[in-house]
């Protein structure tokens, strides 16, 4: 993926594909926002305070989703190659 374009995209409300999954394996369909973008990769967080850095070789595609604008915010897709799962430890990202 493009450094220079996810710093466009910084601010961005994302949801990701495939979705994160609790600890059980039920998925949870959140929005995520795109907080910052560096050589080392980006930075998403949500709404239940977790944070989670994904390096660019995680990321399959970003895909914009205007239709889903009407809140003043930017909206898209965030496409992975690797999933994030919850644990009582926090974030863990899985192949």
């Amino acid at each position: 993926m493009n450094e220079n374009q996810f710093k466009k995209n910084v601010g961005y409300s994302v949801r990701l594909r495939p979705p994160a999954v609790l600890n059980d394996g039920t998925e949870v369909d959140y929005e995520w926002i795109l907080q910052s973008a560096d050589t080392d990769g980006i930075t998403i967080t949500t709404h239940t305070d977790h944070q989670q850095v994904l390096s660019y070789d995680q990321i399959r595609e970003f895909m914009e989703d205007p239709a889903h604008y009407a809140d003043g915010l930017k909206h898209a897709f965030l496409h992975l190659k690797v999933q994030l799962r919850f644990t009582a430890l926090g974030l863990r990202v899985e192949p």
